[in-house]
């Protein structure tokens, strides 16, 4: 980005300078200050335009907007009543607008597909490393809670984070807060228009939501307030805002250094002892499985043996049918040579009886006296 030159005056002792480096600020009076990088700002009643190349987005607001790697990320927001689901990039090199083609993360058989990423409003967008992170926002179809996204500029794709805990209600404008590994999220617009001024802390390390319970008493209900934009996010607005979460980061580290830092170490205590009992839990869950697992393989085990005593069995069973069924053979082949000989039986009995009534004839012409009336006629011619 080519660097901006501004003289300070040196006859007055109500103009400043305010520059940003490493993202501290850092107040310079009369002096002639060279700003480079997009957190120098002048604080000077006055906008200074820039010559801004591509496509501009549409003009909206509600929307979220994060800086990673000189890029200016800008995500969703509504325009004349329609929520908007786009991710517009501003590239602070080149001062270049570009649209990404986002896609949601797939799962385990699915591809990645370039999609319209759920439109929304009123979400926080919150540079995480190389990724960033949206929180909560309005939909036309809203959920009971908080929902937590990241977005990976290298593949575009977003995906929902599994998180821990009692998540709080969904909601839109709220004010969320990076303080080191932790987001503090506070009020905003719940269902009904409803205004919201409850405290809930996100742990990055563990993924998990608690309700922050401060004394003393709370801010009003409220949220963040709307602000339009005609596509092209102001530099110095951005760097604004930035020293603005600055600020928000740097007292909340001072209050949790000062005064919070037994709630701060009851907090971390309270969320490491619910992971701990979450990972027992879990290391339970995986011995029972894997008791689940011999058992089932046992009895696969006895099943296959069951399987092959059966089948045994069933072999057996089939040589007895076979044993039988040449028996029967057999048996049938005996009865048919018994009505054989039965019949020869008859046949020879027949036979038999043939033979006894021709041996009883022969025995009846053999009781009579042969020759007797030819010897009287014989006789009676020899007298």
């Amino acid at each position: 980005m080519p660097s901006i030159k501004e003289p300070v005056p040196s006859n007055s002792e109500d103009h400043e300078v305010v520059v940003a480096e490493n993202w501290k600020m850092v107040d310079i009076q009369d002096k002639e200050v060279t700003m480079e990088g997009i957190c120098s700002v002048a604080a000077y009643d006055q906008w200074t335009p820039l010559s801004v190349c591509g496509q501009p987005p549409k003009p909206r607001y509600k929307h979220g907007a994060a800086v990673v790697q000189e890029k200016m990320y800008v995500f969703g927001g509504n325009h004349n009543g329609r929520y908007l689901g786009d991710v517009q990039v501003l590239d602070f090199k080149s001062l270049s607008w570009s649209k990404l083609e986002a896609k949601i993360q797939p799962g385990p058989s699915e591809s990645a597909e370039a999609v319209l990423v759920t439109p929304c409003a009123g979400h926080s967008l919150i540079p995480s490393g190389n990724k960033i992170l949206s929180l909560a926002g309005h939909t036309r179809e809203p959920t009971e809670s908080l929902t937590v996204k990241e977005f990976d500029p290298q593949t575009c794709t977003w995906s929902t984070l599994r998180t821990y805990g009692r998540s709080p209600s969904s909601r839109g404008g709220q004010s969320v807060t990076r303080v080191g590994d932790t987001l503090v999220v506070f009020g905003g617009e719940g269902d009904g228009r409803s205004l919201l001024n409850d405290l809930h802390v996100l742990d990055l390390e563990t993924m998990t939501w608690d309700e922050f319970e401060s004394t003393g008493t709370p801010p009003s209900p409220s949220f963040r307030p709307s602000v339009s934009s005609n596509g092209l996010t102001p530099l110095s607005a951005e760097a604004s805002s930035s020293r603005g979460a600055i600020f928000e980061i740097e007292e909340l580290q001072d209050k949790r250094n000062n005064k919070g830092g037994d709630i701060s170490k009851t907090l971390v205590q309270a969320v490491k002892h619910e992971k701990n009992q979450l990972e027992e839990k879990i290391e339970r869950e995986k011995i029972q499985s894997f008791h689940l697992k011999t058992e089932l393989a046992d009895v696969e085990n006895k099943n296959v043996e069951l399987t092959n005593e059966l089948q045994s069995v069933r072999d057996q069973l089939l040589d007895e049918a076979a044993r039988a069924s040449k028996l029967e053979n057999e048996v049938s082949d005996i009865q048919q040579r018994l009505l054989k000989m039965a019949t020869l039986e008859k046949e020879f009995e027949l036979l038999r009886n043939i033979r006894d009534g021709r041996s009883d004839k022969s025995a009846s012409g053999s009781n009579k006296k042969p020759g007797g009336g030819g010897f009287r006629r014989w006789y009676g011619d020899e007298s």
